[in-house]
Order: structure tokens, then sequence, then C-alpha cells
């Protein structure tokens, strides 16, 4: 027969059998933390806990929907004049809470079935009161299928879409012929299970008919424990179904004090297989372990557990009636936990741990005495034969070299036998006056040699030897020291050393001598130290003092404090346990820390600190000096003013639960922008003049969410992560552009979800730095650029028309002036030339009239020649450099033909037709011919060179004759027509130049730069 995933026989005869409860006496402290009114829950009774797809928690009120995110609760609820169609039209949710494929959320209320859709955040009743009255719960959905039995009439189908509803009648007789509450469902796709007041019915989907299984008019909540099994609660205790064989078995669960307990609350944690079943009536919940079905009875606050909920993180959230909502973390313990029963002590602080080879945990209780506890059953022992008494110290719990175990207590110390617990021998610290009013207490002690005990005191460090151990009397000798005397808080033994914790700083002792002590360090005088760790591998000694963590180089005495600043919870150290020579343990005022060690060449080592508190499941926050024991199978025990912790840090079990990013809450310009909708949303799209974004979020993982930690980066203004513990963020005057926020996370134990969260964030430029108006700008500018072009070339064009035309004209009026000039002056004075010399012929007789019209003659051919040299001028088409050059050598060939002078001409092959100016034109042209002159009529030459030179530079022109020359130096020598030549030249920026010498010949110079040429140019 299968039962239970194939238990034994063993166990299902057990399981036949009333279990007593048991307890494990504090193995574990529960971890739990409490949610009410007070933090924003709407009301105190919660009906209903779910957890969303998202990561969200919402509790069913009697006054509404809450949404949890870790911080913050969310309240959905009706108001008084309901206008907005969306509301709840009532607050009192009474079921379960369950999500379909669209993650809209199901749940039953006073008004019926309801349908919260959680983009809109609006609600809608799908199923009235009318139809369902108040007996109709969810039980579950499958994908547009949501489920609800009713009282008396059956099970309805709802579709989720088109919210049509179709109804399955019950069939068995005790649901047709008398109404029947149920009071709980399970859904499991194939079959329905359903809790009522007769017991249990099944109904199966594929023949759509119910049968009953179970009658029991007890019976209240039900859940599935196994493949095979299921569990309904019950009154004092619980109903284990075993689906194969039909069979029901029942197992009592006993609540101390109570004859009678109505169970009503049932989950199972499918991690740990771990049941929990809540009291109905009043606060208790037993915890059953579904492998070995022990039992352990959680107690931690007294009001009735309405419904339990465990979340994906392994919390078990329990929903009271008028206490709120309690969360549990159900996970494997980091710490184990002994806190004394309340027959103990009133307030357990605890002042010395001892942990022997068999297991058993002495500790010192301050004001008590000494208690053994076994941690494999519980049970808790009070030594006899020690005093209890207040205000006394019960420190030092150790074993010496000979078995015994000593303790010290105030001025006594103890020697204990570890089997029995008996007293085999005791002393007592001597005190003499000079010590002051106060007695001599001890605080710790060591054994030097075999034998021979160090007991450090408020008086300094006394000096025990043990002899023989008669009866109850021990040599004593008081030991006295200046540099050791004050207050000693704690010894600790290195090989040859002993180190001594003191009020003012520490001693390092060298041991290898058989005398009294001899102090070689004497550092830190200004910090209480009451405890040590020496290096295995470094020279540096690790010291806990109230300050802070130390490490102290013991060869260059140069040290380093670690404190609150460096990531410590608390600065104020007591203790320090090794895991390693790399990890260690301390305790301090708000918890224990382990510190990661990383030395390095310099000598300064640096230290990362992972904090643990109560709610990691310590005995409390705050620790004490002397409660601290390091077992030999590395197990470290740390104790304080409420118990004891221990554990192997090489055991300790991180929570490995992911956290979940959700953003929940989005403000534009400081207001709100979304809130309950917020997770549907993964872009916003904004205008320029509303740029300042803030964003506030969650890590979506309930451990411990105040310890969860936040990192985020907005892409497009940050490079690198930020990393924080404030769960909001503000931008602002975001410039205009496209940003992607992503945010991740960490649970309560660092462990970072990689994953982010990503939203984008677009703020739209104003319109003059949008593309299109950009693209405008470009195209008005290349159309205004192009009208300006046209209209210029038009212009210029025009401008251009209009001196061409003025050109034209002028040309005109030249061609028409020289046209007159040669055809009237010119012809006039051709006529009067050629009469003159007729009548000069005809007047030979009188040489006097003769010689005046021969005058006349030769003047009007000189008109007539300038007439013609300024017609040449005045011609336009004679404005370039080969006209020019051609006009010269016409006008020297005529006028030296016929004369009996000889000429020599040099002109280069091939003149460029360039335009030059009429101005220069004019007075080189001029100059040449008045140099030509000079040669003939003053010179009286023979011969004329002319040289007409032209290069890329230089256009060059030499006159030389070889006529009578003159003085230069002579003042007076070539009057005013050199001077008139060469103003001429020099006038357009030419170069001329004149040699002569008599009877030599006379060489005249005319330069012009090509540029200065055609600079000239009209």
């Amino acid at each position: 027969m299968r039962f239970l995933n194939g238990l034994s026989i063993g166990v299902f005869l057990l399981l036949v059998m009333v279990l007593p409860l048991t307890s494990s006496f504090g193995q574990s402290k529960l971890r739990i933390q409490h949610y009410n009114v007070e933090d924003g829950l709407s009301q105190s009774s919660v009906y209903s806990i779910f957890q969303d797809s998202y990561g969200f928690i919402w509790m069913a009120t009697g006054d509404g929907l809450n949404r949890f995110d870790g911080k913050d609760f969310v309240p959905y609820k009706s108001k008084l004049i309901n206008v907005n169609k969306g509301l709840l039209k009532d607050r009192n949710i009474n079921s379960v809470i369950f999500e379909d494929v669209r993650h809209d959320l199901w749940f039953s209320a006073d008004e019926g079935v309801y349908c919260m859709h959680r983009r809109t955040g609006q609600t809608e009743v799908c199923i009235n009161k009318n139809v369902v009255g108040y007996s109709g719960s969810v039980i579950g959905t499958d994908g547009n299928n949501v489920w609800v039995p009713v009282t008396g009439k059956g099970i309805y189908r709802l579709d989720a879409v088109t919210k049509a509803t179709e109804i399955f009648p019950f069939t068995d007789s005790s649901q047709t012929h008398e109404v029947v509450p149920v009071n709980h469902g399970l859904y499991e796709g194939d079959v329905i299970w359903i809790v009522d007041a007769k017991g249990v019915l099944k109904w199966e989907k594929g023949t759509k008919r119910d049968k009953r299984i179970l009658w029991r008019n007890d019976a209240r909540r039900i859940c599935r424990i196994s493949a095979d099994a299921l569990a309904v609660s019950a009154d004092d205790g619980v109903l284990i179904y075993d689906i194969p064989s039909g069979a029901w078995r029942f197992i009592k669960l006993i609540v101390p004090g109570k004859a009678h307990t109505p169970f009503s609350g049932i989950v199972r944690d499918s991690i740990s297989r771990q049941l929990f079943v809540a009291e109905r009536d009043g606060g208790a919940i037993v915890k059953i372990d579904l492998i070995t079905w022990k039992q352990e009875l959680l107690q931690f606050q007294d009001h009735p557990v309405v419904r339990m909920f465990i979340d994906r993180s392994q919390n078990l959230w329990v929903g009271t009636d008028g206490a709120g909502a309690y969360v549990v973390d159900i996970k494997k313990p980091k710490f184990s936990c002994y806190i004394p029963s309340a027959g103990l002590s009133s307030g357990a602080m605890i002042k010395s741990i001892y942990c022997g080879d068999n297991g058993a945990i002495w500790v010192g209780l301050y004001g008590k005495g000494v208690v053994r506890y076994n941690p494999d059953n519980g049970s808790e022992q009070m030594l006899k034969g020690l005093p209890s008494m207040p205000g006394a110290y019960y420190n030092c719990l150790f074993k010496d070299s000979s078995g015994d175990i000593i303790v010290a207590m105030n001025d006594t110390i103890a020697w204990l036998d570890e089997e029995s617990g008996e007293v085999k021998a005791e002393c007592v610290l001597p005190y003499t006056g000079y010590m002051g009013p106060a007695l001599p207490v001890a605080f710790s002690i060591v054994e030097w040699r075999k034998g021979v005990f160090l007991v450090g005191a408020n008086h300094g460090v006394y000096y025990l030897k043990k002899e023989g151990l008669v009866g109850k009397s021990v040599h004593v000798r008081g030991f006295g020291s200046i540099e050791l005397g004050g207050w000693i808080y704690g010894f600790y033994r290195d090989k040859d050393n002993l180190y001594i914790g003191r009020r003012n700083g520490f001693a390092k002792v060298s041991l290898t001598a058989d005398t009294i002590p001899h102090v070689v360090d004497n550092g830190l005088r200004d910090m209480p130290v009451r405890h040590f760790y020496k290096s295995k591998n470094t020279n540096l000694l690790w010291l806990a003092t109230e300050q802070g963590l130390v490490a102290y180089d013991e060869q260059t005495h140069v040290y380093t404090v670690f404190d609150e600043d460096d990531g410590m919870a608390n600065s104020f150290v007591y203790a320090i346990l090794p895991q390693n020579d790399s990890v260690l343990w301390i305790s301090t005022n708000k918890g224990i820390s382990s510190v990661s060690i990383r030395y390095r060449k310099t000598g300064v080592p640096t230290a990362v600190f992972k904090n643990y508190s109560a709610k990691d499941g310590l005995q409390s926050n705050e620790f004490n000096s002397g409660a601290y024991f390091a077992g030999a199978d590395g197990t470290l025990f740390f104790g304080g003013i409420s118990g004891i912790n221990w554990f192997k840090p090489q055991n300790i079990v991180q929570n490995s639960y992911l956290a979940q990013p959700a953003l929940t809450g989005i403000y534009v310009d400081d207001t709100l922008y979304a809130r309950d909708t917020t997770m549907f949303i993964s872009k916003i799209i904004l205008p320029y003049r509303r740029n300042t974004v803030s964003l506030s979020f969650r890590a979506l993982e309930y451990t411990l969410p105040e310890q969860n930690r936040y990192a985020y980066k907005l892409e497009g203004q940050d490079n690198e992560w930020v990393y924080t513990t404030n769960d909001k963020v503000r931008f602002a005057k975001l410039e205009p552009g496209h940003y992607t926020f992503l945010l991740k996370v960490t649970n309560n134990d660092g462990l970072w979800n990689e994953r982010p969260l990503a939203m984008e964030i677009v703020i739209n430029p104003p319109y003059w730095r949008t593309w299109w108006f950009r693209l405008l700008l470009v195209v008005a500018g290349a159309s205004a650029i192009a009208g300006m072009l046209r209209y210029y070339t038009q212009q210029r064009i025009k401008s251009r028309m209009l001196a061409m035309e003025r050109q034209y004209a002028l040309h005109m009026e030249r061609l028409r002036i020289s046209k007159d000039v040669h055809d009237d002056i010119g012809s006039g004075l051709s006529r009067i030339s050629l009469l003159s010399e007729i009548a000069s012929k005809k007047m030979y007789a009188d040489e006097r009239a003769a010689r005046d019209m021969r005058n006349i003659s030769s003047l009007s051919k000189e008109l007539v020649d300038n007439m013609r040299d300024l017609i040449w001028v005045l011609n336009p088409e004679n404005t370039t450099l080969d006209s020019l050059v051609s006009r010269m050598r016409e006008y020297t060939v005529d006028y030296l033909d016929g004369i009996g002078v000889s000429l020599v001409l040099e002109f280069p092959d091939a003149v460029p037709a360039v335009d030059i100016s009429r101005e220069v034109q004019r007075n080189i042209f001029s100059t040449v011919k008045e140099a030509i002159n000079n040669s003939v009529k003053h010179a009286h030459a023979q011969t004329i060179w002319l040289t007409v030179g032209l290069d890329d530079e230089l256009f060059s022109i030499v006159v030389k004759d070889d006529g009578v020359g003159f003085d230069m130096a002579k003042p007076g020598n070539g009057g005013n027509g050199l001077r008139n030549m060469r103003y001429r030249i020099e006038s357009v920026g030419g170069r001329f130049l004149i040699n002569s010498e008599v009877g030599k010949g006379t060489t005249t110079y005319i330069e012009m730069p090509i540029d200065r040429l055609i600079q000239h140019t009209t």
C-alpha cells in the first residue's frame, strides 16, 4: 500500500497513534516581522494573503485590499459616494485571492465575486451576491477559467474574458438535500476538493460529479502534503488522507495548557517539507516535519490565525484576526540559538560559555549560576553546589589540563567535575586594604603551565598554584605588578606569549621563564581591550576594543582601527573568533559580524564586514565580554544578554532567493504620474518642459526587506551603476533625449538579481530642436540662400549689362571721336601741310616767307603725327600689350624712314594680347617716342637700337643710340624732358633709368612689372 510517498509501515502506524508535541527548546530563534495598522495596513483583521506574479504581496482585510511591497501598503477600498465605476463596492474581503493569466486578481467579498483589472486598477462584480450569497469563494484559476464553489448549488466556472458563467450542480445528496456552508477548497486541475461543514467533497472535472469522502463537521482547511496525500485541519489535530487507498488517519496535536484545541489554517512548505497548522482561537502554530513527524510549537502572538501563506522565498505569512500580519522566516536558520527558560532566568545575561566533547553546553548566567544545556533533547540543568546570588558573575568557563571545568564566581574560583557538575575544589582571591573598597572580581583565567593559573580581576593579575586539590584548599599566592595592575578583561595565549586585555590598553607577556611573567609590550593605552587573535601568517595582532577592531603590527607598533565608517554595525567589540586566518567573527553591541581580511605587503590590511542582527536569528543584538567559545570542530559560540548562538561558519546558508526589482511610483515634476499600474509601464514620453522625473522602487523579497539594496543607472546620463540603500531617485532637468532607467536589487544577504528592470524615458525636444524643424530650417535657409544668390546673380548680371552698355557706348564714342578727328581735324591738318608746301615752293623768291611756310608745314606734319598717335590711343581696339609693341615698331620705322638713321629692332617672337590700361599704354609709348626723338634731334645718332623684353615677371624696353651723349653729372643736362619721362613711367609703377656719356651715346631703360601692368587694367 502506497502512503505519503512510500512511507514505511512503521511510520504509517505511527500516524495512527497520537503524537505528543515536543519542542526543540530554542534550537533556532524565530525570525519574525510584524505589520499592522501602524505600518499602513488598512485593517488589523487579515483574511487572506497572496503573492502575485510580479512579487507583490496582497492582503485581504475587513477594510479592503492592500498591496504590500516590503515597505508601503497601497489600499484598495470603497468610498461613501461610489461615483467611480471601478471602485470596490464593499470593504470586507473574505476569501482567498487568485491571479489569472492576464495578471488580474479574483476574490470574493460581501457583494459577490470580484475581478480587479490590474492595468486599470478598476474592479467589477462578476457574480453578484444574489447568486452566490455569502458562501461563494474563489478556489482557483486555470487559463481563462475561474472556479467558484457555491453552498447548496454547485461549482461555477467563470470565463475571465467574457465573464460568462456555467454551473455544475452538486450531485452528492449531502449537498443537494440541505445547504452546507463551504469552508474551503483546493483546485488541482482535474479535481476540486471542497471542505464544508459536513466534511470533504471530491469533485471530478471529467464526470462533473462530486462524492463525499469524509464525514466530519470540524473539518476546516485543506492542503496537499505530497503526491498521494492531503491534510485537513480539524479539532485537536490534523486529518491525513491517503488518496490511493482512500484511508484517513488522525494526528493529535497538543498545545500545552489546553485540553481542547480547534485548528483551522494549514499550509505546507514544499522546500523544507514542513506542515504548519494554526490554532483557530488563539495564537499557537504547530510545525510538523513531514519526514520525521517531529512537532514544534511556535508561539509568537495570541490572536486567532485566520489564514497562512508561504511566499516564493520561504517566508510564512500569518494573517490574524486583530493583530495584523506576521512574517516568519522558515528557511534553514543561519544560527542555532538557546535562550534559557523563564524558570531558570529572567533576563538571561550570559557571561561565559563552554562546550564539552559530549556536546553539552555550559552557560554562566549573571546572578543565577551555571546551566548545562543539551541541544539534542533540549534539557536544561542548573548545577548544584554553586551559589546563586544577585550581582554574581559566573565567568571563565573552560577546561584545564586535568580535565576539570573552571568557573569564576566574583572572588571565588571553583573546579567542577565535567560529568557530574559537582564542585571538586575552590579558592578565594585574597583581598587587602590597599585595593580599595571593591572586593576582587575575577573576569578571566588562563593556565600558564600545568596546574599554574593566572587570574585577571579588577585589581590586576593573581597567581594561583593548584597543588593536589586536597579537599577544597588550593595554594594561593597574591601577584602584584605595577605594569599589570588595574582591570583585566581577558587573556589570550599564543605559543610562548600571553596577551592581556586591560582597561587601559594591552600587555604582551613572555611566558618562557618559570618566574613572574615579564611584560615585553604595553600598547594602546587609550583603548580598553577585551580580546585578541594573533594572525598565523603575518605580524598582525587583532584586538577587540571598545573603539573598534584594531590590527596591530607587533614589529612596527603601527595599528589600524576599523569601525562603523568601515562597515561595522557597531565598534564596541567583545570577542574575536577565527574561522581561519583571513575570516574572523566578532561580537558587538549590534550583533555579530564576519570580517573578510585581505593582507597586504604594506602591513595595512583591508577588511569587509558582513553584519548579522537579531532579525537573522541572534539571541539579541547585544553580546557580552567573556561569552565566547571556539569548539574543536569549528563551531563558534557567542553569548549575549538573552542567550547564546552557535554555528559553523562554513554551514551558514545565505538566502538564495532573488529579489524582484519593481517600480512603485513615477513622479513627473514632483507630481504623481503613476503608482498602482507602474509595473505595466515600460516607457514614458514627456515634453521638454516636464523633464524632472522621480522614481520610487523596491526589491520584492520579504525575508528582511529593510536590508535589501539597490543599484541603478540612467543610460544616456550615467556611465556607472549607482549603489544605494535609498529606494528613491530624482533626475532633475533632463536634457531632451532617449534614456533607459535600469534597476538591479539584492535580497537581505546581498545576492544580486543581475537581470535588471528597464524603463525608457523619452524627453521630447522643443520644436526648434526637432528634426523636422531643423529640416525646415535647412530648407528655408537653402531657399533664402538660393533667393539671395539669384538676386545677387541678377543684380550682377544687370550691373555687368549696364557696364557693358556703358563700355559699348564709350567704345562707340571713341570710335566716333577717332573717326571725327581723323576725318575732320586730321584731314584739315593734312591739307594745311600740303598747301603750305605748295606755297613754299611758289614763294621761293622770298626766302623769309618761304622759311615761315616751311615751319608751318613742319608744324602741321608734327600735329598730324600727334593726331595719329591720339587717334591710335583713343581707338578701343588698341588696348592690349601686343598692340602697344606693334605701335612702337610701326612708329619707329615710319619716323626714322628717310632721315638717314639706321634702326635695329629686337622684339619677342610673340607678345600676349593682355589688356593694359590706357594710362600705362600712353605713358610708355610717349616715353619711347620722346627717347627716339631725343636720339635723332639732340644726340644726332646714326643708329638706334630698340629692344623689347618680356618674361613672367617683367616687361622691359631699351632705347639705345650712338649719338653725342651728354654729361649726366653736369647740372641742367637733360632738362624737363628727362624729368617728364621719368615721371610718366614711375607714375604707373614702372622704373625709369637713363645712362649717357659724352661721345658714347645714350641708353634709356624702361621696366614695368607684369602685375603692375595688369593691375592698371581697367
